[in-house]
């Protein structure tokens, strides 16, 4: 999946924002960051911020905003 989600954005050439299907029939734009995220929350719903960020090269603080964006969008 991750694999899929750097082709798309080498193809774009920077473009942040993708479509991806979040349930069954509903297609949903986030940005790779937010996919990237809702990845690790499949593979492991209890991951922690801190965890996030060691695996996605982020700061703390981004990755705490890429959870509240996706809390807020209704999709965690």
């Amino acid at each position: 999946m991750l694999q899929e989600i750097y082709e798309t954005q080498k193809k774009r050439q920077g473009d942040p924002i993708v479509t991806m299907k979040a349930t069954k029939d509903v297609g949903i734009n986030v940005g790779i960051n937010e996919q990237k995220v809702l990845e690790l929350l499949r593979k492991n719903n209890q991951i922690t911020a801190k965890e996030i960020t060691g695996l996605l090269g982020i700061s703390l603080r981004h990755s705490e905003r890429l959870i509240t964006s996706l809390k807020q969008k209704g999709m965690i």
